[in-house]
């Protein structure tokens, strides 16, 4: 691929998918990322304040049931919540 490409490829995925924000243990962030990058390409996960264990998930369209299948069967074992709040990112 050239970078024109690669470029108008990130635009779409950028465009289509969306975020979700959760609240986890914060010892536990980097467990989640890597529990999520082995379902490859279901999402990606960034942290949004470790302090505080809050994490957001770009999730491209067709994996929203996926993630959330996921989130709830990892929140058995872990703490994970639902972040609702609006998020003001500096």
């Amino acid at each position: 691929m050239v970078r024109s490409e690669l470029l108008d490829l990130n635009i779409m995925i950028e465009t289509k998918s969306f975020k979700e924000y959760y609240r986890v243990d914060k010892k536990k962030i980097g467990y989640i990322k890597f529990i999520i990058e082995a379902y490859d390409g279901i999402a990606v996960l960034t942290t949004v304040d470790s302090g505080k264990g809050l994490i957001s998930l770009s999730i491209p369209p067709g994996c929203e049931t996926d993630i959330k299948d996921l989130m709830s069967n990892l929140s058995e074992r872990i703490m994970i919540k639902k972040y609702e709040e609006k998020i003001t990112v500096y």
